[in-house]
Parts: structure tokens; C-alpha cells; sequence
């Protein structure tokens, strides 16, 4: 896994599809797609609330450190 240093995002409202663009802690960069509105607006709402997100390759899936009941 590796920590998430930055991302940018755009969603095309025609195809009903968007892309989450990702820059990683290695220098290297990923790409989510989003096959919807609302999976799209998931993804950013966890980028955006969240200070420490991960990247896990294989599966392309946005991880989130252990947290405490109650605290965001």
C-alpha cells in the first residue's frame, strides 16, 4: 500500500463515468474509475475528509488507517 500525496478528478455527466486521478508517496501515479455519480462523489468525499488515505494496487481500492469510534 502506498499513501496518497495528492489526487484531481473529473466526471463526464453524458457517460455517467469519471476517473479519480492519484499521485502516490513513490512518485508514481493511479487512476480509480467511477461508474457512477455516487461512487464518484464517495471516493472524493473520503480524499477530501480524510488527511491519511491509502492506495492498495492490486485491488484499486482507497484504504483508510484504524480509527477510534467517533472520530472522523
Amino acid at each position: 500500500m502506498q499513501t496518497v500525496i495528492g489526487y484531481r478528478a473529473f466526471y463526464h455527466a453524458q457517460s455517467n463515468s469519471g476517473r479519480v486521478y492519484l499521485r502516490l508517496d513513490s512518485g508514481e501515479d493511479a487512476e480509480i474509475a467511477a461508474d457512477s455519480p455516487a461512487e464518484f462523489s464517495a471516493m472524493l468525499e473520503v480524499l477530501r475528509r480524510h488527511p491519511e488515505v491509502m492506495y492498495e494496487e492490486e485491488q484499486g481500492l482507497l484504504v483508510l488507517p484504524w480509527r477510534k469510534p467517533g472520530t472522523a
